[in-house]
C-alpha cells in the first residue's frame, strides 16, 4: 500500500490512539467545520495559467514569497470557490490578503459544495477561470487526487503537516479541523436530543434535517458516518479487525476480509436513497455468501444497522458472530448470532477493549486451528 493510500485510515487511527485526541482536534479548530477539510491546489488551474507562472514548488526546491507574488500579479487574480465570508474566518483572511499582497479575489460559488468544486476543475479546464485551489472534504479530496484533478504543491510547511492529514506526494493537506455536533432552536424544541438515537424517537419526526446531501456535501457525508458511528458502528474496530486478517501471521496466508465500514461512497449512498438502518445490510446482501463470517460489532448491541446486518448474514447461510457490551442488548436478548461475545460493563472504553482483545485472539486462532478454523 502506498504512503497516499493509507492517508484516511491512518488519520482515524491517530483520533482513536490517542496520538490526537478528540479535544486536542477540537482546540486546534478555527471554526465549529465539519470533518476534516484540506486544500489543494488545482491542476485545471495549472494547466491554463502555466505560460503565466513557474513551475509550482516541489520537494526539495523552494520559491520566495515575493517571486510568488510578482507571478500571482502577473495573473491580475487569484480564483477561489466555496469560501463563505462567514466560515473560518475566510472574509478577514481574504480581504487581508487582497489589501497586503495587491491581488484580487474571484470567490465564485461561496457557498459551493465539495462536490461542486471539484466539478468546476472538470468543467473549467484551461479556462483562466479556473479555480486556484479548492477547499474540500477529505473524501472528496482523495477522489480527485485518484482522478488526476489537482496538482503537486509542497507548501514550506509541507514537512510538519502530520502524515494522515496530507497526501505524500503533494496533491492535497490538511487547512483545519472540526467536529459534527447536533443543533437545535431551542424556542422550538423543549426536549434536546443527547444522541444520535435520539433522532430516532418520534418527537423529533420531520424535525430532523443534514447540511446538504451526503453525494455532494462533505458537511452531510460527516454527519453520516458521525451517526452511523455514534449509533455502534465500532467503524474503527472494524477497520483494525480486518487489517489484522489482510495481514499474513505465523507464516500463512493473507485471509479475505471486507471492512462495511471502508467505502464512504457506499455508506452515503445507501443512507441518502434508503436509510442509514441499511448501510451493512445492503453490503451484506452484495458481498455475503454461504460459509463466510459476518462480525458485527457493537457497544451496545442495539444498532440497528448491525441488527439487520445479522439477520440476513443468518438468512444467507453466513457464520454470523457478534462483539456486544453492556447486557448484549437486542443482539443477545434476539439471538441474532451464531456466537455472541458480551463485555458486561457500562464502560464504552473498557468494552472496546474488550472487543479488541477478543477479535485480535480470534485471528490467532485462525492460524493456529489451521483448516479447522476455516471450514
Amino acid at each position: 500500500m502506498e504512503d497516499y493510500e493509507a492517508q484516511e485510515q491512518e488519520f482515524w487511527r491517530k483520533l482513536e490512539e490517542g496520538e490526537m485526541s478528540r479535544s486536542q482536534m477540537l482546540k486546534r479548530s478555527v471554526a465549529a467545520a465539519t470533518g476534516l477539510t484540506v486544500l489543494g491546489s488545482s491542476g485545471a488551474a495549472f494547466a491554463s495559467r502555466g505560460a503565466a507562472g513557474k513551475t509550482p514548488p516541489v520537494k526539495g526546491s523552494t520559491i520566495p514569497i515575493k517571486e510568488l507574488v510578482a507571478e500571482a500579479k502577473k495573473e491580475g487574480k487569484l480564483n477561489t470557490i466555496a469560501l463563505p465570508p462567514d466560515w473560518a474566518n475566510y472574509g478577514e483572511m481574504m480581504s487581508t490578503f487582497s489589501k497586503k499582497y495587491g491581488i484580487p479575489i474571484d470567490n465564485q460559488n461561496p457557498n459551493g459544495s465539495s462536490a461542486e468544486e471539484n466539478q468546476a476543475i472538470r468543467s473549467l479546464k484551461g479556462d483562466a477561470r479556473a479555480p486556484d485551489g479548492v477547499d474540500v472534504g477529505v473524501s472528496f479530496a482523495v477522489a480527485g487526487a485518484a482522478e488526476g484533478l489537482y496538482a503537486k504543491y509542497f507548501v514550506s510547511t509541507f514537512s510538519t503537516i502530520p502524515r494522515a492529514m496530507k497526501d505524500t506526494r503533494g496533491l492535497w493537506w490538511g487547512d483545519y479541523w472540526g467536529a459534527i455536533s447536533i443543533g437545535y432552536n431551542a424556542n422550538l424544541i423543549s426536549n434536546p436530543p443527547k444522541t444520535w438515537k435520539d433522532l430516532l424517537k418520534p418527537e423529533y419526526k420531520g424535525k430532523v434535517a443534514m447540511n446538504g446531501s451526503p453525494l455532494t456535501s462533505n458537511s452531510a457525508v460527516s454527519g453520516v458516518i458521525a451517526a452511523s458511528i455514534g449509533n455502534g458502528g465500532s467503524a474503527t474496530d472494524a477497520m483494525d479487525v480486518v487489517a489484522d486478517f489482510r495481514t499474513p501471521m505465523f507464516g500463512g496466508p493473507a485471509r479475505r476480509a471486507l471492512d462495511l465500514t471502508e467505502d464512504t461512497g457506499i455508506i452515503t449512498a445507501v443512507a441518502n436513497d434508503i436509510g442509514t438502518d441499511a448501510i451493512f445490510l445492503r453490503q451484506v446482501i452484495a458481498y455475503g455468501r454461504k460459509g463466510d463470517v459476518l462480525l458485527a460489532l457493537s457497544t451496545s448491541g442495539n444498532s440497528l444497522s448491525i441488527l439487520e446486518a445479522l439477520r440476513e448474514g443468518r438468512k444467507r447461510g453466513m457464520v454470523t458472530m457478534a462483539f456486544v457490551g453492556y447486557d448484549g442488548g437486542n443482539v443477545a436478548a434476539n439471538n441474532l448470532a451464531d456466537h455472541i461475545f458480551i463485555s458486561r460493563s457500562e464502560n464504552i472504553p473498557r468494552i472496546q477493549e474488550a472487543h479488541a482483545s477478543g477479535y485480535h485472539v480470534l485471528r490467532e486462532l485462525v492460524e493456529l486451528l489451521g483448516p479447522e478454523a476455516t471450514g
